[in-house]
């Protein structure tokens, strides 16, 4: 994903939008063409946070982690968790500027910082690229017939299906076990 968020949401893809935006399609339809044909793109190209705004049924609703963004910029991740072991973050002087309004009016201290953590995330993964994600979810519903069939898998299993890599899940893992022992077993 390119980090130019020049492009403002709701602009008319014109000019060298339009380009741009075909770009995006392209690579949205490529990704569901290598499901239907069942060929993987290979280890360690797509992040998960891409995965899960190509299939979600509300894009509104998915969330970026720490973990996403370690996929894509460990050097920010990495950052971003020191600042967790700090003993006064403030000294850092860092605000919420671009992450909610009137962010710059608001400082990052210990008791806000997971909040601070969880907005960063959230927009170096999904708010600055909302465009070219959209693009992308556009080209990958392309080919209406299959639609319906994207809902019905996981987002580990759309990783497996185009990557080839395997991951663990250790959330789902969990939950399974969870689930399973409190069904009686």
């Amino acid at each position: 994903m390119c980090s130019d968020a020049s492009t403002v949401q709701g602009q008319a893809t014109t000019g060298r939008n339009s380009k741009e935006a075909s770009f995006y399609q392209s690579i949205g339809l490529v990704l569901a063409k290598c499901l239907v044909e069942q060929r993987s793109i290979g280890p360690n190209q797509l992040s998960n946070v891409l995965l899960r705004y190509l299939i979600a049924k509300d894009v509104n609703k998915v969330e970026a982690s720490l973990v996403d963004l370690e996929q894509f910029d460990a050097k920010l991740s990495n950052e971003l968790n020191n600042m967790r072991v700090m003993q006064d973050v403030s000294v850092l002087s860092l605000d919420f500027s671009g992450l909610k309004e009137q962010g710059e009016e608001i400082e990052v201290t210990n008791k806000n910082l997971e909040e601070y953590i969880r907005l960063k995330c959230q927009n170096e993964m999904i708010t600055s690229r909302k465009n070219h994600l959209e693009w992308m979810r556009e080209g990958f519903y392309k080919i209406p017939e299959i639609e319906d069939h994207f809902q019905l898998l996981h987002v580990s299993d759309y990783h497996i299906l185009l990557t080839g890599e395997q991951m663990i899940d250790i959330t789902a893992i969990v939950n399974n076990c969870i689930a399973f022992l409190t069904n009686g077993h």
